[in-house]
């Protein structure tokens, strides 16, 4: 699961066993609402949610077991719209994904128990670009630290990359 803000609003999007991406918006101190709208995935379960924030627009990654990384654009008050084609370059279930801005890039982590951590730039209103290698050998969970210049992915060793490593 994953919180937003869209506006005055706060948002909760979950992911679950049956294939379903759901939103959520709290609407009072302590309680959930949900939206009109469900997103059937197709691709198995939803192991892993993640917003980002791209100028005006709010963006979704979802992972799958299914091996599928898919984009997402919040395009109205309940409504994700699915951008570009489904990232399909894992062999294992997809278990992880997290957002992270250097600079004017935005960028996307996605791990999975093929245990290979791929990086992806967005490249254009609906495109993920592969950024670099994948990085082989490695965890199967993903978490970006820092802000701006110096952004990493956050990988228990061997992290042997510019882009990974946890140190403090």
């Amino acid at each position: 699961m994953a919180w937003a803000r869209d506006g005055d609003r706060l948002l909760l999007a979950t992911g679950s066993s049956d294939s379903v991406v759901r939103l959520w918006e709290l609407t009072g101190p302590d309680m959930l609402t949900p939206a009109d709208e469900t997103l059937a995935g197709g691709d198995g379960h939803v192991l892993s949610v993640a917003w980002a924030r791209d100028g005006d627009r709010l963006l979704l990654a979802t992972a799958s077991e299914e091996s599928v990384v898919r984009l997402w654009e919040l395009t109205g008050p309940d409504t994700l719209t699915p951008l570009g084609e489904p990232l399909t370059s894992h062999t294992g279930r997809v278990l992880s994904v997290a957002w992270a801005r250097d600079g004017d890039r935005l960028l996307l982590a996605t791990a999975s128990s093929d245990s290979v951590v791929r990086l992806w730039e967005l490249t254009g209103p609906d495109t993920l670009t592969p950024l670099g290698e994948p990085l082989t050998s490695h965890t199967r969970w993903v978490r970006w630290r820092g802000r701006g210049t110096g952004t990493g992915c956050c990988l228990p060793p061997p992290a042997a990359t510019p882009w990974c490593g946890c140190g403090s």
